[in-house]
């Protein structure tokens, strides 16, 4: 974890990879804590995954990599991945997830 603005956690892997991986990992983690639950007792978090330069500074990470992810986060639905066709493009023959495009989003 690298930086927590607001109600949000920024993460930085070592690998695109990684990352997809571990975001399917919290989002199954917390559906099982999830269960049982009354609905207004839930955490239900949206995970955004991009690969892109970070520029480092100090302890926290900006740049276009950082921004881009941010909006990205924001097209999943709450408990779910959404990741960018770059990212896609790594991961896609390398995790067996199924993936559902959302088309051009203009970023």
């Amino acid at each position: 974890m690298v930086d927590a603005p607001g109600d949000n956690l920024v993460a930085e892997f070592s690998s695109v990879v990684n990352a997809a991986q571990g975001a399917v990992e919290i989002q199954k983690e917390l559906k099982g804590r999830n269960a049982g639950l009354p609905e207004d007792r839930r955490m239900e978090f949206r995970i955004g995954v991009n690969l892109g330069d970070v520029v480092e500074e100090g302890e926290k990470i900006f740049g276009d990599g950082v921004n881009i992810v941010a909006r990205v986060e924001g097209l999943a639905e709450p408990g779910g991945v959404c990741i960018l066709g770059t990212a896609h493009d790594q991961v896609k023959n390398r995790l067996p997830f199924e993936f559902k495009p959302l088309g051009e989003q203009g970023f």
